[in-house]
């Protein structure tokens, strides 16, 4: 870009979809296919005009934001059509310091798994509202509440700690799933027990054929 002189009217995004497989985002847990920090947390890199070299933000970020971002860079004068619940980070991006607040149609982010994943044990969802995160897994119904301005690796689950807290979220989250009419996982008629362990459906309820099958007790 800059050989060509294109630097000065060209903005640059690098990001992921999720975080390296396995154990490779330690001290973050979980990795790739995960809704713990390890799966969520990814490199967001962006480098155009008015945006300052070497500047970090803690501003939280998804890839939903690009549209109304990419929209506002480009001058776009039609407003961000209403389902998309990004928002504009071309204040964040323009700061020297990398601050400010993302103004979104809903204040929580939801990462949202009915399925079987690499890594996530099952249909999962997560929902983080400030620095307060619930995991909420269907298959085992387990809970776990997080404090990520205290425990970013997610060692101490506060759920027993704080019900009202996961009461709380719990209730908006149900009202985000109903709303966007999410696809939820549902019991799985074939699912064989005697052979969840083997290595054929223990791979099945990973990345390679985790949505169905008799290799879990949802699909």
């Amino acid at each position: 870009l800059d050989d060509m002189g294109l630097t000065a009217n060209t903005y640059v995004f690098y990001t992921a979809d999720h975080g390296a497989p396995g154990r490779g985002n330690e001290p973050l847990s979980g990795g790739k296919g995960a809704v713990t920090e390890g799966g969520l947390r990814v490199p967001f890199v962006v480098r155009g005009p008015g945006i300052a070299a070497g500047v970090c933000s803690r501003v939280p970020v998804t890839a939903m934001d690009l549209l109304p971002t990419v929209m506002s860079l480009a001058q776009v004068n039609e407003p961000v059509p209403a389902e998309v619940e990004g928002g504009n980070l071309v204040a964040v991006l323009r700061d020297p310091a990398g601050a400010g607040r993302v103004q979104r149609s809903r204040e929580e982010l939801v990462f949202h798994f009915p399925h079987y994943d690499l890594g996530n044990g099952g249909p999962v969802t997560a929902i983080i509202l400030g620095q307060m995160k619930l995991i909420r897994q269907y298959e085992t119904g387990a809970k776990r509440l997080y404090d990520l301005s205290r425990d970013g690796a997610e060692r101490h689950n506060l759920a027993a700690e704080r019900p009202e807290t996961v009461a709380a979220l719990e209730a908006r989250l149900d009202t985000y799933l109903k709303a966007v009419n999410a696809q939820m996982a549902v019991p799985n008629p074939g699912f064989d027990p005697t052979k969840a362990a083997s290595a054929e459906e223990a791979d099945r309820k990973g990345g390679k054929g985790g949505k169905g099958g008799k290799g879990g007790k949802q699909r």
